[in-house]
């Protein structure tokens, strides 16, 4: 019996020292910091499995270097005078075709970003003319 309970106590006393070593309370900083980890750690999993979601993070007046360090490199790249697209094919969602995706840049910045297709990003870029359509007769003077 005295075998028993000297084990017993020997046991307790280790898995105490253990216990001891786990903080029971946390102050509510180090909860917050803990949760924003995790969230941190949620979103850049959901952005390795939807990439689309990257566009996102995307800003109006970015550089070329700054939108390739989020998205990464793009699928194809065009330019036009002091226009340039980057262009990018990504996943919205699971079981989902790949989507067409740009980024416009102008003098070297973002000026626009989206989907294809918006903002009429894949039309060619208008000029206009004016034309004078009065036609004078060679006989009135």
């Amino acid at each position: 019996m005295k075998n028993l309970l000297c084990i017993s106590v020997i046991c307790l006393s280790l898995l105490s020292g253990c216990v001891l070593h786990r903080k029971l309370f946390y102050s509510k900083a180090e909860m917050n910091e803990y949760n924003a980890k995790v969230m941190l750690s949620d979103q850049e999993k959901e952005r390795e499995e939807f990439p689309s979601l990257k566009m996102n993070d995307i800003e109006i007046g970015m550089t070329k270097q700054q939108v390739i360090q989020i998205m990464g490199q793009p699928s194809s790249t065009s330019a036009i005078n002091n226009k340039m697209y980057l262009n990018y094919n990504l996943h919205e969602w699971k079981g989902k075709e790949k989507t067409a995706y740009f980024v416009r840049f102008i003098d070297g910045k973002v000026e626009s970003y989206g989907k294809t297709g918006d903002f009429d990003s894949t039309k060619v870029p208008e000029s206009k003319t004016t034309v004078d359509v009065n036609i004078k007769n060679k006989d009135s003077k």
